[in-house]
């Protein structure tokens, strides 16, 4: 929906936008734009800014440190990559300045991915025992989650000790064969896709199959990129023949076309 163009300067909105949070210049700036294009206005942003931090009203180095508090202390369950990636991205501040103020090595950040294992055990009805076994599937969703946090290996691998996965397996001989089959499919480097079809040629049924195949994405994307390291080496391709050369190899091995892009970039 078309706004109204403004009734105030762009110096008074700016400053309103201001009294409820801190913003980067780089970040103003695109909300400028942004607001001016929804009221079909002309306006150049760069001297409104410019005007503000010469004032000191924005700060670029107050703005970060505003963001790492409020990842720190008021969310508390973000890694330091997931707000490098936030300052970069959406605030548009240069690394050489992210680093003065996010040390990934810094205690803080391993603290904070063990208490989000230990949120996650709670929230599956698991006591947050530091040495303990858990499902094979609950084990990779925790792992999946920190991940996605922006944790990094090192603070994955931290909050993660003392946690042992362990497969359920049931007791029928039929369900314990199928287990066995897709374990020994996923060793030797297939994707789901391949293993669906394969067991659906030894007259599996569908409802039982996907049930067995639930396994949390995380376990496909491992297996997908240590099958394309195996084959096409460490290296990304860089060409678009050899970026099809790779898609083809691992989508002949059972995998789809998301796990694939995600493996390759």
């Amino acid at each position: 929906m078309k706004q109204k163009p403004l009734k105030i300067s762009w110096r008074a909105w700016c400053l309103y936008k201001l009294s409820r949070r801190d913003y980067s210049s780089f970040e103003m700036e695109n909300l400028i734009q942004k607001r001016a294009k929804e009221s079909g206005q002309e306006v150049d942003p760069v001297p409104i800014v410019a005007q503000l931090v010469e004032e000191g009203t924005i700060d670029d180095d107050r703005y970060v440190q505003s963001q790492v508090r409020l990842y720190t202390e008021i969310f508390s369950s973000k890694g330091p990559l997931e707000l490098r990636r936030h300052l970069k991205t959406k605030g548009g501040i240069p690394s050489e300045m992210i680093d003065q103020y996010i040390d990934n090595d810094d205690r803080q950040w391993y603290q904070t991915a063990l208490k989000l294992r230990h949120k996650s055990l709670s929230e599956k009805g698991f006591s947050d025992e530091e040495q303990q076994e858990i499902p094979e599937k609950v084990f990779h969703t925790i792992k999946q989650k920190l991940y996605r946090k922006g944790f990094t290996e090192q603070q994955i691998g931290f909050g993660m000790q003392g946690l042992k996965p362990i497969r359920i397996r049931e007791v029928q001989d039929k369900s314990f064969n199928v287990e066995k089959l897709i374990e020994s499919r996923m060793l030797s480097g297939k994707g789901p896709y391949e293993i669906k079809q394969f067991l659906l040629q030894k007259g599996v049924e569908k409802e039982r199959i996907q049930d067995h195949l639930d396994f949390p994405e995380e376990v496909w994307l491992e297996i997908a990129a240590r099958e394309r390291e195996k084959r096409f080496g460490g290296k990304k391709p860089k060409t678009m023949k050899e970026k099809r050369k790779q898609t083809d190899f691992l989508q002949r091995r059972g995998f789809d076309f998301e796990q694939i892009k995600k493996v390759m970039v």
